[in-house]
C-alpha cells in the first residue's frame, strides 16, 4: 500500500492539508484500487470547496471515494501531474523502473513543484514552501533542448532542468521560469518535432492574434536565445497574493475515459454551463472554438480547457496552447457541429445561437475572429516569424477563413 497527504494552497497564499490517498497492489490487468479521503482540517476550514465542481464527483464529505487508478471521481489528482515531458523527465531524473512510473510514484516526485494548487507529501508535516523557479532561460533551453533530441545532458544541467520543467503538461520542452519580475512557462524549440518550422513564433503570434479577437489569453513574450527564441507565458495559476488557483481540466469535468477525445465541443459547452460561476463563461468557449477552427488549432482536445477556482468560484481559464496545425491533421480534436472537419460560418453560427441563445451575438463574435486571424501574415512577419513558416501556415489559415466566411 502507497499513501500520500495532499494540501492545498489557497488563492492568499495559506497552505491547508486537503486529504490523504492511498494506492493498493498494482493487479495483472495494470489497474490499482485507490481510494482518496478529505482531512478533517479542510473539512472544518471556511473557505473549503470541493475540488471538483461536479457534485457527483467529490463533495465536502467524509467518506472516502474510490478509483481504479485515478479514473473517475479522482481524476482532478491527474490534472495536477506532467504529462509525457515532465514524466520523461521525471524517470531519468530519479532513474525510475517501469514498476515505478505510475501515479503513486510522479506525485511523490512532483510534490510542491507542480502547476495549480495541490502538493503531494508523505508525511503529515506541512510541506516546505514551494521553491523558486529558474532564472537562467539560456541553460534551461539549452539542456531542455538537447535532452528533448536524446542527447546526453551534463548532470547538473539535467537536475536544473528537472527541478524546473518536470511538472508543466504537454509533450514538448518547457520549464518554469521567473523573468521581469512574473512567474511564466517558458516553451523551448524542439529539433525533432519542429521539422524545421519555427513553432514557438507561431504561438507567440497566435496569442496575439487571440486577444486582439476578444479572447482572455495571458500574456506572453518572445525571448532570444542565441540563434532561436523561446515563447514565454505568464502563469495563471498564481494569484497577486502569492497564491495558488486550483485548477481542473474540461476532460475531468467530463468524465472523459481511457484518452479518448473522440467528442464534440457541446459536450464540454454543457458542462461549462452547468459548473462555472461565471455565466458569461458559455460565450468566451464559443469564441475560443472559432478562433481554434480559424487558425486550424486540431490540438483542441479536453485536457487543453481548464476550469480555475477563485474566491467567486469555478471560471473557464485563459485560453492556452493555441498553435496552427503544426501536426497536419486537417481535423479537429473535437467535432463542431457533428463533423471533425473545419466548419463553415454558417455551421458555427447555428451552434452559437443555439448555445447563447442570440444570433447576432453568434455572428458579431465570428466577424471579430474572422477579421483578426486574417492579420496571421502581417502579424507573424511582425514578430520576425520565420517567412517560410508564415508562407506553409498562412494557406492552411486563408482556407479556414474562407469557410467561415460562408454562409455570413
Amino acid at each position: 500500500m502507497n499513501h500520500l497527504f495532499i494540501w492545498i494552497t489557497l488563492p492568499n497564499g495559506e497552505v491547508v492539508r486537503l486529504g490523504e490517498i492511498a494506492f493498493g497492489d498494482m493487479k495483472e490487468d495494470g489497474t490499482a484500487p485507490t481510494a482518496f479521503r478529505y482531512a478533517q482540517e479542510w473539512l472544518a476550514h471556511p473557505g473549503a470547496f470541493p475540488i471538483n465542481p461536479d457534485p457527483q464527483a467529490l463533495p465536502l464529505e467524509t467518506r472516502e471515494f474510490q478509483a481504479s487508478n485515478l479514473g473517475y471521481p479522482l481524476r482532478v489528482f491527474d490534472d495536477a501531474l506532467p504529462d509525457d515531458w515532465g514524466r520523461r523527465l521525471i524517470v531519468s531524473e530519479l532513474q525510475l523502473p517501469r514498476h515505478q512510473q505510475g501515479p503513486f510514484w510522479i506525485m511523490r516526485a512532483v510534490r510542491a513543484a507542480g502547476l495549480g494548487a495541490l502538493i503531494f507529501s508523505t508525511t503529515r508535516k506541512q510541506p516546505p514552501a514551494r521553491h523558486k523557479t529558474s532564472r537562467n532561460l539560456d541553460e534551461l533551453a539549452a539542456a531542455a533542448i538537447a535532452f528533448d533530441a536524446g542527447e546526453p545532458v551534463e548532470d547538473t544541467a539535467l537536475h536544473r532542468l528537472y527541478v524546473a520543467g518536470s511538472t508543466p503538461g504537454g509533450a514538448r520542452p518547457k520549464a518554469l521560469v521567473s523573468h521581469d519580475g512574473g512567474e511564466w512557462i517558458a516553451k523551448f524549440p524542439s529539433r525533432w518535432r519542429d521539422q524545421g518550422l519555427d513553432v514557438v513564433g507561431l504561438e507567440a503570434t497566435c496569442l496575439v492574434l487571440a486577444r486582439s479577437a476578444g479572447l482572455d489569453v495571458p500574456d506572453c513574450q518572445l525571448a532570444p536565445l542565441g540563434t532561436r527564441r523561446a515563447v514565454l507565458v505568464r502563469r495563471f495559476d498564481i494569484t497577486p497574493a502569492g497564491g495558488r488557483c486550483h485548477m481542473i481540466s474540461l476532460a475531468t469535468l467530463c468524465r472523459e475515459a481511457g484518452g479518448s477525445y473522440v467528442t464534440t465541443y457541446e459536450v464540454p459547452a454543457n458542462a461549462i454551463r452547468r459548473l462555472s460561476d461565471d455565466p458569461g463563461d458559455v460565450e468566451r468557449f464559443f469564441r475560443q472554438m472559432v478562433f481554434n477552427a480559424a487558425i486550424g488549432n486540431t490540438d483542441d482536445h479536453l485536457k487543453n480547457f481548464l476550469m480555475l477556482r477563485s474566491a467567486q468560484g469555478y471560471h473557464l481559464s485563459p485560453a492556452f496552447d493555441l498553435v496552427p496545425d503544426i501536426g497536419g491533421n486537417r481535423d479537429h480534436q473535437l467535432a463542431i457541429g457533428h463533423s471533425h472537419s473545419t466548419p463553415t460560418g454558417e455551421i458555427l453560427a447555428s451552434v452559437g445561437k443555439h448555445w447563447l441563445g442570440n444570433s447576432t451575438l453568434a455572428r458579431a463574435i465570428l466577424t471579430k475572429v474572422i477579421d483578426a486571424v486574417a492579420q496571421f501574415p502581417a502579424t507573424a512577419d511582425s514578430l520576425a516569424v520565420d517567412p517560410a513558416t508564415i508562407k506553409k501556415f498562412a494557406v492552411d489559415i486563408e482556407r479556414r477563413l474562407k469557410l467561415l466566411r460562408t454562409g455570413l
